[in-house]
């Protein structure tokens, strides 16, 4: 198992333009063009992972069917995200979806069965140097799977992640990205919008 270090870091819409060009002069490049990406999160009765997640309780994780709705192979992939005192660790696998429709339900070892509660969906950047990582979502947008009535809105934050090897010094990481660290979800943050 590879685990690697992922931080999120604080951005304001207001000083977004000013972390691009911080990006440039310190030789990130584009690794892919942006893309659209769409999750759909699952999750237990009692909202477990949210509330996991919620507290920081480790080792936790989440379990997300993703795809990207304009690419031309239309995969889905489901995945699970655990953090550890280790760090992160993704796992992903591609599925099969008969016409497009998720499952309701996924049943999971740790979590029993899980239903269908958000989707979320935003434009992702991809940015990379020698050691990091770094995505940018933007647009993000989510809707309830709970209810019968589908309840809409929007996260007004821009999503910053860093990634690197876990192996990577916490005190240089802080040294070469002096940013402000944040703990920050956006199924958390949708699922909060909802309830």
């Amino acid at each position: 198992m590879s685990f690697r270090i992922e931080q999120k870091i604080k951005i304001n819409l207001n000083n977004f333009l000013f972390f691009k060009e911080w990006l440039t002069k310190n030789k990130f490049n584009e690794m892919y063009p942006s893309r659209i990406v769409s999750s759909i999160y699952y999750d237990n009765k009692a909202l477990q992972m949210y509330n996991e997640s919620i507290e920081g309780i480790t080792p936790r994780k989440k379990i997300r069917i993703r795809h990207y709705p304009l690419d031309e192979n239309k995969t889905f992939f489901l995945e699970e995200k655990l953090s550890s005192v280790e760090g992160r660790f993704k796992t992903k696998k591609n599925i099969e979806l008969t016409n497009g429709n998720h499952p309701k339900f996924i049943n999971d070892k740790d979590y029993g069965l899980c239903n269908k509660v958000i989707q979320i969906e935003y434009n992702r950047e991809y940015f990379g140097s020698d050691q990091f990582r770094i995505t940018i979502d933007t647009d993000i947008k989510f809707k309830s799977l709970l209810m019968r009535k589908k309840v809409k809105g929007k996260i007004n934050k821009v999503a910053v992640e860093i990634k690197t090897s876990y192996d990577y010094p916490m005190d240089k990481l802080l040294n070469d990205l002096p940013f402000e660290y944040i703990r920050f979800s956006k199924y958390c943050e949708a699922v909060e919008s909802i309830c």
